[in-house]
């Protein structure tokens, strides 16, 4: 079910959640959320389109907890943003490659006017968002009361 042009419902929620509430489980995203998705998504793509992912599991990857975090959810912090709907993790591909986290980091930094004005207030710092398996990058709009950019660490 889309909820933007680039992007489904369930790539912002968990599988259970989806398949609890299907299309009402838009209720658990923050719409600043799907717009900063496509800005970015934008922003990655050059002469080449770039592909943003947060969870992939109904294109039959493995990334499930990316998005919106069910109270039952075993995955990060307690009071994470994530719980909240305010928070997703990104993972990047541009020209076949995957983008490590120090270079989505780059790219929000440099564009952080702009996703600003969409809602982007906090990053997760890319030290601590260094995959097994991908590199990720943290994203929220959580209220900071900051003009700059908030970089947390866990």
């Amino acid at each position: 079910m889309k909820i933007s042009e680039n992007f489904d419902v369930r790539e912002f929620v968990s599988e259970n959640v989806w398949n609890r509430f299907r299309g009402a489980s838009r209720w658990f995203v923050d719409p600043r959320l799907v717009l900063i998705a496509e800005k970015v998504k934008e922003l990655a793509s050059d002469d080449e389109r770039a592909y943003v992912y947060i969870n992939n599991y109904l294109y039959g990857g493995g990334y499930n907890q990316s998005g919106f975090r069910e109270p039952g959810s075993k995955v990060g912090a307690e009071f994470s943003q994530h719980r909240f709907g305010r928070a997703i993790d990104i993972k990047i591909k541009h020209k076949g490659l995957w983008l490590t986290s120090s270079a989505m980091y780059y790219l929000v930094k440099e564009n952080y006017h702009t996703l600003k004005k969409l809602g982007l207030t906090t990053v997760e710092d890319p030290e601590h968002t260094q995959g097994k398996h991908r590199d990720w990058l943290h994203l929220d709009v959580r209220e900071t009361g900051r003009d700059d950019l908030f970089v947390v660490s866990p």
